[in-house]
């Protein structure tokens, strides 16, 4: 897959999507499958990348090819956006992105896929669990 001037519509309607019909404001991209990027692809992540960012959210990368972000760091996209938002590894990624997740909506997803949810699940069983033990009127 490459980002470029043929991609850049439809990519950015997937990320408009994403933001505005799902409420999700921090995205994280798996570049593992991203042979080239283009200036125009650049500049419309980096315009998708401040507007989540003015929102308080982000646009994030992990596992890009060398090749792609060593072209990117030489144009000073990376610099630009800001080296906080690119990963070597998918848990290192992840684990930074849970930190800003919205908790009120983790505790509504059924679905828990990732090892930080299941944690924090487990987390705050115990902790109802303590109150439980600590309430007299049981």
């Amino acid at each position: 897959m490459s980002i470029y001037f043929g991609s850049v519509a439809h990519i950015q309607a997937k990320i408009n999507r994403i933001i505005e019909v799902e409420n999700i404001k921090h995205i994280l991209i798996i570049g593992s499958g991203i042979n080239f990027v283009d200036l125009n692809g650049e500049e419309m992540l980096h315009g998708e990348a401040r507007r989540l960012q003015r929102i308080g959210g982000g646009l994030y990368f992990v596992a890009l090819k060398p090749t792609v972000f060593s072209t990117m760091k030489k144009r000073g996209f990376i610099q630009t956006i800001g080296s906080d938002y690119f990963f070597d590894q998918k848990h290192l990624a992840i684990a930074s992105l849970y930190e800003h997740a919205d908790k009120n909506r983790c505790k509504s997803c059924t679905v828990k896929v990732f090892m930080e949810c299941k944690e924090q699940d487990q987390d705050d069983n115990e902790e109802q669990d303590k109150k439980g033990n600590n309430n007299p009127s049981k």
